[in-house]
Parts: C-alpha cells; sequence; structure tokens
C-alpha cells in the first residue's frame, strides 16, 4: 500500500502513462479511485496538495458506497 502512494504523484503528472494502478475519476464531486491488488479499491479526494482517504472497499462495495451518496 505505501508503494501505492508513493506512485500518485508519478501517475498524476503522467496521467495518460498506464501504470497499471488503475487510477481513475469515478466523481464530480472529486473523489478518485485507484487499485490495491485484484479485488480492493481506495477512494480517496484530492484537496489541493493533499489525498484525503474517503473508503475502502471492494468493486461492489464502492459501488453500494456510491449509491449511498
Amino acid at each position: 500500500m505505501l508503494n501505492l502512494v508513493l506512485e500518485l504523484d508519478a501517475a498524476f503528472a503522467n496521467p495518460h502513462r498506464h501504470s497499471g494502478m488503475g487510477l481513475r475519476k469515478l466523481h464530480s464531486s472529486g473523489i478518485w479511485e485507484v487499485r490495491v491488488g485484484l479485488s480492493l479499491r481506495v477512494l480517496f479526494r484530492l484537496e489541493s496538495d493533499e489525498a484525503t482517504f474517503v473508503f475502502l472497499g471492494t468493486h461492489d462495495e464502492v459501488k453500494r458506497f456510491f449509491r449511498s451518496l
């Protein structure tokens, strides 16, 4: 997981380079997703120069989380 956090800066600096981390914007409120292994997803919100953790779960749990917003 620490590796993933360290790679975020590089992924945002080169958004078109495929890094395999599955970084993508999911919601218009500024929520982004990044894959952690095959089954887990981390959701976070970007605010100025910080990434704020929002949610951790499987693909299905992420879908349920967005339905609850």
